[in-house]
């Protein structure tokens, strides 16, 4: 849980601090989405009719961070653009996970941000 939770913070790090990466990095995200994907089948308790299209949505919107991540956008840019897939993506989850495990998610994703705004913390120390 602590590996997944490393992972999403990194990723979301990366979004909106990075505005140009190296392409290699695709192949390696892309794989950390599967272990996110993996995280929601086994702690979300995903039926196999849930599986496909939450895996295909998580894949959606690594694909558009990371296409975010080629551009030349500011910081600020950034944030908006990551904010707004964020809760497009959230938008189509609710649709295919039931009530409670949405909020599981979202309680998830409240664990990330709190652990991310640490991690800030921490940076601006330093």
């Amino acid at each position: 849980m602590q590996n997944s939770l490393q992972f999403f913070l990194l990723l979301l790090t990366l979004v909106t601090s990075i505005p140009g990466y190296s392409q290699e990095r695709t192949i390696i995200d892309f794989a950390e989405t599967g272990k996110m994907t993996a995280w929601m089948k086994t702690n979300l308790t995903l039926s196999e009719s849930q599986a496909a299209p939450v895996e295909d949505i998580n894949v959606e919107y690594e694909h558009r961070n990371l296409v975010l991540l080629t551009g030349y956008l500011t910081r600020k840019q950034l944030e908006k653009i990551a904010k707004y897939n964020e809760q497009k993506r959230d938008e189509e989850l609710k649709k295919i996970l039931s009530a409670e495990q949405f909020e599981a998610w979202l309680a998830r994703k409240k664990e990330i941000e709190a652990f991310n705004s640490k991690l800030a913390q921490k940076r601006v120390r330093v």
